[in-house]
């Protein structure tokens, strides 16, 4: 199909010290990619909640630009990560941010602790291949490989 999203993510690094007004190091990127409509956000939530076992994710449309679906999604892939770092025990209690976006791409920036900005890299990585598939035994595929690599993440939890 020709209406596959691409979404790809790049200039992956970690700031160690507290940039932009946040209270916690953060992990940069930069990603690109198509829009993704309400009804495939609503299906990758669904999917998402049923590998991770994530209750309530419903992540709203944002007030301010009801009707922008890149932003949207670029806010939905920075809700979806706060959620999965704080449902595995990673202490942050703040949104992600973009820094600049135009068009289809985007520069976010993500807090997390320093020990989890690796594992966190690679669930970002692992949630975009989710995002590029289109056959059904390929999603469920990938979303286990998600919840794989969401385990990983849950061994940097400093508790």
């Amino acid at each position: 199909m020709s209406n596959q999203p691409k979404w790809k993510i790049k200039d992956v690094s970690f700031i160690p010290g507290y940039v932009h007004g946040f209270r916690y190091p953060s992990l940069s990127f930069s990603i690109s990619g198509e829009p993704l409509t309400q009804s495939r956000l609503t299906d990758l939530e669904i999917l998402i909640s049923k590998h991770l076992s994530l209750e309530n994710l419903e992540i709203e449309t944002p007030a301010d630009h009801p009707d922008d679906e890149w932003l949207h999604s670029v806010e939905w892939v920075l809700k979806i990560l706060i959620r999965i770092q704080q449902s595995v025990g990673i202490p942050v209690y703040e949104e992600g941010r973009i820094l600049h976006q135009e068009n289809e791409w985007a520069k976010c920036l993500i807090p997390t602790m320093p020990s989890a900005s690796q594992p966190l890299s690679i669930v970002l990585n692992a949630l975009f291949t989710l995002f590029n598939q289109i056959e059904q035994k390929k999603l469920e595929m990938q979303a286990r490989q998600l919840a794989h690599t969401v385990k990983i993440l849950e061994k940097f939890n400093p508790k």
